[in-house]
Order: structure tokens, then C-alpha cells, then sequence
């Protein structure tokens, strides 16, 4: 029986790892791409193009997919099916088209729900109990396309927008190996439409969404902090200079109803008072600076206890 070609569609680091567990999985991978542009150092896409060369895997690294060049570089590749992972990019229809099978995408949320580039950070934010991978058919449409399988995972009270998006990667290439590994050199499986009235977005987080605001309650507080760890930071203002929140808990009670943004400095503590609680702090970023510790920026010379956070 013929194996199927796959040709992965992968950013790095999800990429490589991907990458790796299909090969490891015995998988036909026909060629890899990626569309990272060339904006750090090291290059996260060098280790995804030096693990598929040793494996002699054609390896892509493109400014565009509808480039004629990359195009026909491709079509060369013979791919059955295109698998996507953890690749921002649309893939543009007539890419889609060259593989005879089509694409499949593993998005990291239970669709329709969650449509967007990050919906770890909205399911954390809006503190939902669980989240999930879909798979399901590419089409012109961005995650739109008819549900092969769903499989759901619970989201923990200490889960960050990371730790849920490496467990949803994580369980997103198991699903993904096992029904390449199920396929026959045949259509694919039967599939079901998405409910499109019960459609919402996952868009990438702005200024507005991101700022602290400590009059609402500590568990929003804390949410907000937990879904923009590790990536943009939730931030509030210090003395005009913004201040990222990268991880926090709830404290004591505000029994006595201490103004919401009021710092308490206390036996080497930093706590901020919000509506109902006071939030500890335990990581901190001031401005583009150094980072802190809640214990450490308790210590700075020039802080006042009772000074507010915007």
C-alpha cells in the first residue's frame, strides 16, 4: 500500500517539534515549510531546516507562498496531503490545490469557537474551564472548514497562555500523526460543517485589552495576567513607565476597602490592592528594564509604600 506524501506547513518551535515527531512516527514527509521571516538571532528556523536536511527532507523558506518560484519548487515535492501546524500564513488556494488530498489543519481550540491566531490567550482571559484541538479541512475561509475530529483538554487554574499552548501542540501532533497513520491512499474521512452562528474570534491581544485595570475583580485581574504570560505581558503604569505583570496570586482580602491600584509593601512582599483582594506580586518587568521579583522590587530605595499603580 502506498504511504502518503506529507508536506508539513510549520513555523518554529512548534515546527520543529513537529517535524521531529512525524519523522519519528515513520511519516512520509515530502517537504517542510516556513514562512518565519529572518528577524532573530539565533534563527529558530535554522534548527527546524537543519534537522529536515539531515533527514533529506526538501526544506522551504519562503517570503510568500504564491511566489511562482516556490510554486513550482513544490509541485516538485508531489504532496498527497498538506498538514498545517502552528503556521500563521494563509495558505493560498492554488497551493492547496496541489496536493491531491488537500490541507488539514490542527487548530489549538474547539472550533467554531476560537477562530484566530491565538485562543489560548482569549480561552485563559475569558477563564474558561476547558479548551482543545480541532482538525479539520482547509479551505479559502481562515479555520473555517469542515471538523475532522475534536478532542477537548481541561484548562488548570495555574495555566499561562503558554503551558496551555504547549499542551495544546502537544496533543494537536498526537492527534495529527494518528490520523495520518489511519489514512488510506483515499478520500478523507467523513467530516462535519462548523456551526457558523456559533462562531468567535481569537485575534491578537492589543494595549487596550492588555492594561491592568484594578478596580475590577482579583480573578479577572489574575486572568488577564496568566494569559499574557509569556508572551505580551499584562501591563499597568508605575510612575508613567509601564510595568509588565508576568505571574501574580491572590492574597488577603481589601476588608478595608483600600483604593483598588494601592500598593502595600509588606514583610517583603509587593501586593496591589484590587476591588476585593490584594494581588502579590511575583514577576516583574519595569518598562524595557531588568526583571523583579515581588521581593526584589519591595526592596527598591525610592519605593513608597501606599503609591498607586494606573
Amino acid at each position: 500500500m502506498k504511504q502518503l506524501r506529507i508536506a508539513l506547513f510549520a513555523d518554529p518551535p512548534i515546527g520543529t517539534w513537529a517535524l521531529s515527531e512525524f519523522y519519528k512516527a515513520g511519516i512520509q514527509i515530502c517537504s517542510a515549510v516556513s514562512v518565519l521571516p529572518r528577524t532573530t538571532r539565533p534563527d529558530p528556523v535554522d534548527e527546524m531546516e537543519k534537522r529536515a536536511q539531515s533527514w533529506n527532507i526538501p526544506f522551504f523558506r519562503t517570503i510568500s507562498l504564491s511566489l511562482n518560484e516556490f510554486k513550482s519548487e513544490f509541485k516538485k515535492t508531489k504532496p498527497d496531503l498538506i498538514v498545517c501546524v502552528s503556521f500563521l500564513r494563509k495558505i493560498p488556494d492554488e497551493v492547496l490545490q496541489l496536493a491531491a488530498l488537500g490541507g488539514v489543519n490542527c487548530h489549538p481550540a474547539l472550533l467554531p469557537k476560537y477562530r484566530g491566531s491565538v485562543p489560548y490567550f482569549w480561552a485563559i482571559y475569558r477563564q474558561e474551564k476547558t479548551s482543545g484541538i480541532t482538525l479539520h479541512k482547509m479551505i479559502h475561509e481562515y479555520d473555517a472548514g469542515e471538523i475532522f475530529l475534536q478532542k477537548e483538554l481541561p484548562i488548570e487554574p495555574e495555566d499561562t497562555t503558554g503551558t496551555l499552548a504547549f499542551k495544546c501542540f502537544a496533543l494537536g501532533i498526537k492527534l495529527l500523526i494518528q490520523f495520518i497513520q489511519n489514512l488510506k491512499n483515499e478520500p478523507l474521512p467523513p467530516s462535519i460543517p462548523q456551526d457558523h452562528s456559533k462562531v468567535t474570534y481569537a485575534p491578537m491581544p492589543d494595549a487596550s485589552i492588555l492594561k491592568i485595570n484594578w478596580n475590577k475583580p482579583s480573578k479577572e485581574i489574575l486572568a488577564l495576567i496568566r494569559a499574557g504570560s509569556p508572551f505580551w505581558g499584562a501591563y499597568t503604569l508605575f510612575r508613567s513607565l509601564p510595568l509588565k505583570i508576568w505571574s501574580a496570586r491572590i492574597s488577603q482580602p481589601n476588608s478595608k476597602n483600600i483604593k483598588p491600584g494601592t500598593l502595600i509593601i509588606s514583610n517583603g512582599r509587593t501586593e496591589v490592592a484590587a476591588s476585593d483582594f490584594f494581588i502579590s506580586l511575583e514577576s516583574l518587568q519595569l518598562e524595557m528594564l531588568r526583571f523583579y521579583s515581588g521581593s526584589e522590587f519591595s526592596t527598591l530605595s525610592t519605593l513608597k509604600d501606599g503609591e498607586s499603580l494606573e
